[in-house]
């Protein structure tokens, strides 16, 4: 039963990681209309962990979910170029912010009350991913 069990958990943490890296480097999921929703995750002083670079396609819709999981920290999140910016989120707090992406270029964003531990880039290109091959 345990080999049944380790088998099918494998093909389950496989077909996850294939799911996910047919999507190319664009984190983020397309939802109908054409808006690509991204959750960034305020903990630790950080977003998602690593401050992930998020690539988005020139006028593409974007929306931005974050959620402050870091308890007794206030945090925010500003892209200054696109003068946008959430309201100061408190733990358990949460936040969108939507915008058509611009032409091509890198994008910076942060956290004001912790701007040197939280800030990663947005980066908007014409990049296409490759679609993933038939099985």
């Amino acid at each position: 039963m345990k080999i049944i069990y380790g088998i099918a958990t494998l093909a389950i943490v496989m077909t996850l990681t294939i799911s996910t890296m047919s999507d190319g480097p664009r984190p983020g999921k397309k939802e109908f209309g054409g808006v690509r929703t991204v959750v960034l995750t305020a903990k630790d002083m950080k977003f998602n962990m690593s401050n992930p670079t998020i690539a988005v396609a020139p006028g593409e819709i974007v929306r931005i979910v974050i959620r402050n999981e870091d308890p007794g920290m206030k945090h925010d999140l500003l892209i200054p170029q696109l003068q946008l910016r959430t309201p100061v989120l408190e733990f358990g707090d949460e936040a969108v912010l939507q915008f058509r992406a611009p032409k091509t270029g890198s994008l910076e964003y942060l956290c004001s009350f912790h701007p040197v531990s939280m800030r990663g880039l947005l980066e908007v290109t014409d990049f296409q991913p490759v679609a993933s091959a038939s099985p």
